[in-house]
């Protein structure tokens, strides 16, 4: 369980990270919509943006889970089922 923690405080970081770094180079009129995004806020985005969203999502997804072994998921699924218990 703590790996899980530590690794979702490293993904946090990371997309900190690049989050301010495009911040870095963006120029002014965008940096309100990124700040606004940044918070929670769609209302700067477009459908082209969602459709790369939802593209770059789902690859991750894909990969993420193809790279799992077979016994890692046996052990998530026997850690969910003793969490519902």
């Amino acid at each position: 369980m703590a790996t899980l923690l530590v690794g979702g405080i490293m993904i946090g970081y990371i997309c900190s990270a690049i989050t301010d770094f495009v911040v870095t180079f963006a120029e002014d009129s965008d940096i309100v919509n990124l700040h606004g995004w940044s918070q929670g806020s769609f209302s700067g985005m477009n459908w082209s943006n969602v459709q790369v969203a939802v593209i770059v999502i789902g690859v991750t997804t894909v990969l993420t889970f193809s790279c799992l072994s077979r016994s890692v998921l046996i052990s998530w699924e026997k850690l969910m089922r003793r969490a519902w218990e």
